[in-house]
């Protein structure tokens, strides 16, 4: 038997609030520190690689595919954190930006967050996925399970990691549900009684508790490539191998800019309402993605969309899906968090009742994003977009994205980066 609390409909709705109310100065606090949090993380994101990847993958992560959603991984540990007592609850404060943030800012913070992110509009739909699923053998406090449904916008789950195939099936199947049917096999059971995520070995059972978040992006382009115009051309990869990829064409008006912090250029394409914004950075032909993505780590993403201007650019860009699942162990132990994992030093006692340090732990940490990036958007059917381009601006400036870059999906009201990925392969 699975229990799952509350459901989508009882989560209580957005406010209407003005830009001095209290609510929204707590909202622009939690934001402070959840784009620290992502600064912090993009580094130690650089060096990721699954487990078991290839050697020329070990040594140069920049060679593979990667997405990741920042603000996603920051809203499951705030939500962890809440669960957390003492030294553990101090180490993912810490981590997270959030220690000088008291329980009344933070809440009401996130909550005012989670809604303006998540409410659906014309302007696209985010879908941030926050879930614990705990052993059945644990007794949640109430008003934790409460707290995570209505303040982080997530679930508390139960179900029995003794028969590690039924909480793999169910696992998944709850992924899938919270995301339209867009998240599939986050986790695969093995013969010996461990689950396993594509690459990477996840053991459930021993620790009691998973923390598996996901995202989702479905969001219009402001003005879309024609299809008609999209055809295969080549890539090439960092390790110089050339391989064929559809590539979409557009001549239109953009923000774009030369970025010589990074020696690379950079292309802002926004979608439909202006809120959000794919943008593309794309490392000088003599130049690695590695380099670029080192660089960034000092000349970070607000401050690349600070230097773009608009004018006519003649956009080739590939067309393309990432499936990404990351196992958060090592990267959040890159950062400083690990007493949560440790059987020996966790405590986890605002989570569940009568636990004592050590007897919940979290096992693993799963994190899977989705992204499409086609002619029509972001997950939406494709139509023919014509832009005219003045005759006196005819002259357009050129942005071939014909080898590996890095991409992010910026919330231009929250002024916050809610997708980081690499374009590699």
């Amino acid at each position: 038997m699975h229990n799952a609390y509350r459901t989508d409909s009882q989560r209580p709705r957005a406010p209407k609030v003005t830009e001095e109310d209290p609510l929204v100065l707590n909202m622009k606090r939690v934001l402070l520190s959840a784009n620290k949090f992502s600064t912090r993380f993009y580094s130690v994101m650089n060096e990721y690689t699954p487990e078991d990847s290839a050697e020329s993958i070990e040594a140069n992560p920049s060679s593979e595919d990667l997405v990741y959603s920042p603000i996603t991984i920051f809203t499951s540990l705030v939500t962890l954190r809440n669960g957390a007592y003492r030294d553990t609850a101090n180490e993912l404060s810490t981590a997270l930006s959030i220690s000088k943030l008291n329980s009344t800012i933070l809440y009401t913070g996130m909550r005012l967050l989670l809604q303006s992110i998540q409410h659906r509009t014309e302007e696209g739909s985010l879908n941030l996925i926050n879930r614990l699923f705990l052993d059945h053998s644990f007794h949640p406090d109430e008003s934790f399970v409460n707290s995570v449904h209505d303040d982080f916008h997530g679930e508390l789950v139960q179900t029995h990691f003794s028969n590690a195939s039924a909480a793999t099936s169910f696992v998944n199947s709850n992924m899938h549900v919270s995301s339209h049917g867009v998240l599939e096999n986050v986790i695969t059971h093995t013969e010996d009684n461990s689950t396993e995520e594509l690459n990477t070995t996840l053991t459930v059972i021993d620790g009691g508790l998973m923390l598996v978040s996901g995202f989702t992006l479905e969001a219009e382009w402001e003005r879309g490539f024609t299809p008609l115009l999209t055809r295969n051309e080549s890539f090439t990869r960092e390790d110089g191998y050339s391989t064929r990829i559809p590539m979409m064409h557009r001549d239109g008006s953009y923000f774009y800019g030369e970025i010589p912090e990074l020696n690379a250029s950079a292309l802002s394409i926004p979608y439909k309402g202006g809120r959000f914004s794919l943008n593309v950075i794309l490392p000088a032909e003599d130049i690695s993605v590695a380099e670029v993505e080192q660089n960034l780590e000092s000349f970070p993403f607000p401050a690349v969309l600070s230097r773009l201007k608009r004018q006519y650019v003649q956009v080739s860009l590939p067309r393309f899906q990432i499936h990404d699942t990351i196992d958060l162990i090592s990267p959040l132990e890159g950062i400083g968090i690990t007493k949560c994992f440790s059987e020996n030093h966790a405590d986890l006692s605002n989570m569940v009742e009568d636990v004592g340090i050590g007897e919940l732990y979290l096992t693993n940490a799963v994190h899977k994003t989705f992204i499409d990036v086609s002619e029509g958007g972001s997950r939406v059917p494709s139509a023919n977009f014509i832009e005219a381009v003045p005759a006196q601006a005819r002259l357009l400036t050129p942005f071939t994205v014909n080898r590996p870059f890095v991409f992010f999906v910026y919330d231009q009201l929250l002024q916050t980066t809610v997708v980081v990925g690499r374009k590699a392969l």
